[in-house]
């Protein structure tokens, strides 16, 4: 069962080639094809046009509005409409006591006897979670370990922490207390760090960087890759956009600083006579800056600097490429092989060397030393 997922995760588009995040999963044999897999999404109108994309593709997927598909004997049933009862009760009294608390957690502590009463024959044998909603571990989660149900959270990105601060580094809210007992995670680092902030010891699989979604890549097929950096940067957004993230991440990915890291690298692959693909982290026109669309414009204008849909994984050309440039700390940075042509790229000189955002790729935050790395990789 693939819980909680986003509507990011489904492609409508008839250029995709496929439910990218389901056939990651095939691929890294986590589920079978041919076994009947279910999605929790909540929203009924859209999950009816998923379910439509769906049939076209002959995926074996089925859909609950519920956190988990259940079934309960007579006797159960009885037994949880009087703890239903209770709960409703409870809180009731709390709402009189101006204690909201039992309130808020009512609708977890129902789902939690839900499954406890629940027929383990019908319940899912997996649940997985990704890391849109892995900051808090649901109640029922905790039963549903005991009746044998294996839970596990993989990560379709890894670009979701702070970057360090004033020689400090800040554990994200809700990272320092997390209870997950099982994790698929991108590479040693990333799972190194999943064990310092686990409140457990967690049983830890690497299987590489998730693709989350790819469309029709026959746009590249008759690139030559030969001399070509592959670059990838952050959403330049809006001020008034970002400045709702209210986080100092939001403000180094700021237009003028994405800006620079591109007229950087264009500068020196016109020095060495490079070509470039690029592609964007988004491209939608109402929350990208115009600013940043407009200049944009001009280095696309060269025939050299090919800017390409921001749908298509880099997982199908970044390792034909000479190297790959990732704007701090963009999860497409993994998806190279050879983490030697794989490097961040600090326009400002403001990111730390050992910033543990980067999870194992190199840091580079000055221009000059792209530049040697560059060379270095030409010269190979």
């Amino acid at each position: 069962m693939l819980f909680n997922l986003t509507l990011n995760n489904f492609s409508f588009d008839k250029s995709y080639k496929d439910f990218s995040l389901y056939s990651e999963f095939i691929n890294k044999k986590i589920i079978k094809k041919d076994s009947v897999n279910l999605i929790y999404y909540k929203n009924s109108n859209l999950q009816k046009k998923i379910q439509q994309n769906i049939k076209k593709r002959d995926l074996n997927i089925q859909f609950s509005n519920f956190d988990f598909p259940f079934t309960i004997s007579a006797l159960n049933l009885f037994l949880l409409m009087i703890i239903t009862f209770l709960i409703f009760f409870i809180s009731l009294i709390n709402i009189f006591r101006n204690k909201v608390e039992f309130i808020n957690f009512s609708e977890e502590i129902l789902k939690y006897y839900i499954l406890k009463l629940s027929n383990i024959k019908y319940l899912p044998k997996n649940i997985y979670f990704n890391n849109s909603s892995w900051k808090y571990k649901p109640l029922w989660t905790y039963i549903a370990e005991k009746k044998g149900i294996n839970i596990v959270v993989y990560f379709y990105s890894l670009s979701e922490l702070e970057y360090k601060n004033n020689f400090d580094y800040k554990i994200l809210q809700g990272h320092n207390s997390l209870c997950w007992n099982n994790y698929f995670s991108w590479n040693k680092e990333h799972s190194n760090y999943l064990k310092q902030i686990s409140k457990v010891t967690p049983k830890i699989i690497e299987k590489k960087p998730f693709s989350l979604r790819d469309s029709d890549p026959s746009i590249l097929n008759n690139f030559d890759f030969s001399n070509t950096i592959a670059i990838f940067d952050a959403a330049p957004y809006k001020k008034i956009f970002s400045d709702t993230f209210a986080m100092y991440s939001s403000e180094y990915r700021c237009y003028e600083n994405v800006l620079s890291f591109l007229r950087d690298i264009d500068y020196l692959s016109n020095k060495y006579n490079l070509k470039i693909i690029y592609k964007t982290k988004k491209s939608n026109k109402r929350q990208i800056s115009k600013f940043f669309l407009n200049h944009l414009k001009k280095l696309t204008d060269n025939p050299n600097f090919m800017l390409i849909n921001d749908s298509i994984s880099p997982k199908n050309y970044i390792n034909k490429c000479l190297c790959s440039i990732s704007y701090p700390f963009t999860s497409t940075a993994h998806f190279n092989e050879d983490k030697s042509k794989s490097i961040y790229y600090d326009p400002t000189g403001n990111i730390y060397l050992d910033d543990i955002g980067a999870h194992g790729i190199n840091i580079i935050n000055d221009k000059n030393k792209l530049d040697s790395f560059l060379y270095d990789i030409i010269s190979k």
